[in-house]
């Protein structure tokens, strides 16, 4: 091993010391169920003392390796001796969960993974595993020889991942964790493939894998903010789902200081990608980011900068930005509908529509580009029950004269007024059958809050595409502003 020291007896001797087991157990096979429910107690307590010892040689590895100040070069043995080791740990592990949670255990061994933390102390050793084999593989020789090896990198992430779904499927207690370990896993599978160069087509299997797992994740316990981050990370080469991902992980989070953090890495992921195509949908996204934290400190300042540079590109853009605008609207409502916190969510969604809203019609009402993003806005907005109480009055107050001022303007543009102000359901959002949906109501028309809002067989005659034609494309902005003509008069009506 070369990451000890420089001298060749202190390499021989880490060399030496990696490859060894740890136990004359800890490399045995996993045991099967006859062999568990025979000797149950005793089992447990040697592998809790085999897990004791792995984490502390993971740990004395970790440390010695990362106080070289340069970065060394490693031989396939020690990769080979490394993986070995964490074959260990995640065996040990498996052991530990496997029987502790057999269906004839008492209770009290039932609750022993809780009671020491063992969920968190796997997730904790498997990720510095995959730090340091991250870190040690771009220096290994990748050619196919060492690639297909079976003692190589991936395959430890293969033989790691099949152990981890077998927990999956036979201990359900912690399932929701077993989901967080896989798409970890199905992750790295991604990256050591896209590092190795070779079998490209296995990236979109593991990318589609992590993606499944961490989805599953969100289903179980949809308020889990890591979980966003992550699933952010397999979407890079989609940044705009990535940025929502990650606005997803700051709406799941309570505390003020984990949210200004998480705020900073969606900030960094928008400037790392950063392209002309995707400039402005990103910028909706932090938009959203940005009224939802303008509380905390050092944020209103980058705030009101901020809305000047969106405004500055809102105004030299057309219909190509409608759809993505609305499709930024969705994801702020979504997010915000998971937000976990004291407030009902319901209620936390309703006062950030008043600041979206007061900041969209302040700042680029008149914009063609922004109508699907206030148009989703005001159907959410008409779907609550009343204006946000307390310190949100003042912001209520506002965006009631703003919604009259700009009821008046789309007024005095419609040439048929009196059918518009003398509508008084929002069945007339539909009755005139020869108009299409618009782009941005496929996006929402399966949402509860709008269950009620479109007619039956509504979607049903017409397809949802892209509308390139100027002349239709006018068309359908002269239909959506008598829409939101007929939500105005409904929402200002009710308050």
């Amino acid at each position: 091993m070369s990451y000890l020291r420089d001298s060749e007896s202190n390499q021989a001797a880490s060399a030496h010391t990696l490859s060894t087991p740890v136990s004359s157990d800890t490399n045995q096979q996993i045991w099967t169920d006859e062999q568990i429910l025979a000797t149950l107690p005793l089992n447990i307590r040697q592998t809790y003392d085999e897990i004791v010892l792995v984490e502390t040689k993971l740990r004395d590895v970790c440390k010695k390796l990362f106080e070289r100040k340069t970065k060394p070069q490693f031989q396939q043995e020690t990769l080979q001796a490394f993986s070995k080791l964490c074959l260990a740990f995640v065996g040990c592990f498996y052991n530990f969960f496997h029987s502790s949670q057999t269906p004839i255990a008492p209770q009290a061994i039932r609750d022993l993974p809780r009671k020491y933390n063992m969920c968190e102390r796997f997730q904790y050793g498997v990720s510095i595993s995959f730090e340091l084999l991250e870190y040690v593989l771009p220096c290994c020789p990748l050619d196919s020889q060492t690639w297909d090896n079976s003692d190589s990198t991936y395959s430890f992430f293969i033989d790691v991942y099949s152990q981890v779904t077998m927990l999956y499927e036979a201990v359900p207690a912690f399932r929701c964790f077993w989901t967080h370990i896989l798409g970890d896993l199905a992750l790295h599978c991604y990256r050591a493939r896209s590092w190795s160069g070779k079998e490209r087509d296995s990236l979109g299997f593991w990318g589609g894998k992590a993606r499944e797992w961490y989805g599953e994740a969100i289903r179980l316990q949809p308020g889990t903010d890591n979980t966003y981050r992550l699933l952010g990370r397999v979407l890079s080469k989609d940044p705009l789902r990535k940025m929502s991902c990650y606005y997803m992980a700051r709406s799941s989070i309570s505390s003020f200081e984990l949210a200004e953090d998480v705020l900073m890495d969606l900030n960094a992921e928008y400037r790392r990608y950063l392209t002309p195509e995707n400039n402005l949908e990103q910028k909706f996204v932090l938009l959203h980011a940005f009224l939802d934290t303008a509380s905390l400190s050092g944020i209103e300042s980058q705030k009101t900068a901020f809305l000047q540079e969106i405004k500055k590109e809102v105004e030299g853009m057309g219909y190509r930005f409608e759809l993505l605008g609305a499709h930024m609207a969705v994801c702020g409502i979504a997010s915000i509908l998971f937000h976990k916190s004291e407030l009902d969510s319901q209620r936390r969604a309703r006062d950030i529509a008043f600041g979206i809203l007061c900041t969209l019609l302040t700042i680029c009402a008149d914009q063609p580009a922004v109508g699907p993003h206030i148009y989703i806005w005001l159907i959410f907005l008409n779907s609550t029950a009343r204006w946000p109480q307390g310190n949100f009055e003042e912001e209520g107050e506002c965006l009631f004269q703003q919604l009259k001022n700009l009821a008046s303007r789309l007024l005095r543009e419609d040439s048929d007024e009196e059918h518009i102000t003398t509508a008084t359901s929002m069945e007339a959002l539909f009755e005139d059958q020869g108009n299409s949906p618009l782009p941005e109501e496929y996006l929402i028309r399966h949402w509860n809050f709008t269950s009620r809002f479109f007619p039956e067989g509504y979607f049903s005659n017409h397809l949802a595409s892209k509308v390139e034609n100027p002349s239709q494309t006018c068309n359908l902005r002269y239909i959506r502003q008598r829409k939101i003509l007929i939500l105005l008069r409904s929402i200002l009506t009710k308050y």
